[in-house]
């Protein structure tokens, strides 16, 4: 969740924990949510950051979801 995919940009650790919590006991186990979203807290789990680059970002995937011109 927290990664670039080639159909959207990467989620916050903050949306992505909300994300895990919602979907505990139907969407994913409740016991496995809870003891990671624990190591999310304690800031064992870190993901990468964002891919600024957008050159580096188009040839990761390939075609890519651009961001809206703003006109």
């Amino acid at each position: 969740m927290t990664t670039d995919r080639p159909y959207r940009r990467a989620l916050t650790v903050e949306f992505a924990r909300s994300e895990l919590m919602r979907g505990a006991g139907t969407q994913w186990d409740r016991e496995c949510v809870a003891r990671f979203v624990e190591l999310i807290d304690m800031g064992a789990v870190v993901p990468p950051p964002p891919i600024t680059d957008a050159d580096v970002l188009a040839h990761s995937f390939g075609q890519q979801i651009h961001e809206p011109s703003p006109f």
